[in-house]
């Protein structure tokens, strides 16, 4: 503000103006908008694949050779592990009855819930290993950074279109933005080529 000599309340004035003069473009130009409901459905319909939620697993993660305890295991080993981990999944046995029978070897073992994720939430070696399976199965082991990995399909949702009425109101908006765009950006073209603006200036050094 010093720099152009202006005092803070002229720049609050100037600031203010600019405000207004937005508004009055703002609200000129959004009263000649018209989204007809036509208009929105036929969105919709154009991009039905955005609104398609993908099959979702609720799964239950095992990991052998826990990072956390360390990974310079045999990988032999770890096979034999993560085979016998994979038996007492698939028999409904706990883990902590495992961790119970042999608690060396679960030292070796974490356990995460993912909950709901889809196909493209996992690394595709895990993704690929539940494909197919249905709720209550164990995927096939996963060997993956030298490490096992073990799957279990707690749930399953299947993909489904989301409703035309649950997304309605937020496609009007993208129209009407999109709109405002286009004949805000029309206006100012029409304004540059209707008007010439000429800066005269009185410092006699400058140009």
């Amino acid at each position: 503000l010093e720099n152009d000599g202006s005092s803070y309340e002229d720049w609050k004035e100037h600031l203010r103006e600019q405000l207004i003069t937005s508004a009055m473009v703002s609200k000129k130009i959004n009263s000649k908008i018209a989204i007809s409901p036509q208009a929105v459905q036929a969105e919709y319909q154009r991009r039905t694949n955005e609104y398609i939620t993908p099959p979702q697993n609720k799964i239950f993660l095992v990991e052998i050779g826990n990072p956390d305890v360390g990974n310079d295991l045999r990988p032999a080993y770890l096979d034999e592990l993560a085979g016998k981990v994979r038996t007492a999944l698939s028999d409904g046995s706990s883990l902590d009855k495992f961790r119970a029978a042999d608690a060396d070897a679960g030292r070796y073992i974490a356990e995460k819930d993912l909950g709901w994720v889809a196909s493209g939430d996992m690394k595709p070696e895990i993704a690929a290993a539940t494909v197919g399976l249905a709720a209550g199965a164990v995927s096939a082991v996963v060997t993956l950074d030298g490490r096992r990995y073990i799957a279990t399909i707690v749930e399953q949702k299947l993909g489904a279109v989301i409703p035309f009425a649950d997304v309605q109101k937020e496609i009007e908006r993208e129209l009407r933005q999109k709109a405002f765009d286009e004949m805000y950006k029309n206006w100012i073209k029409r304004l540059r080529n209707q008007y010439h603006v000429v800066v005269n200036s009185l410092d006699p050094l400058l140009p």
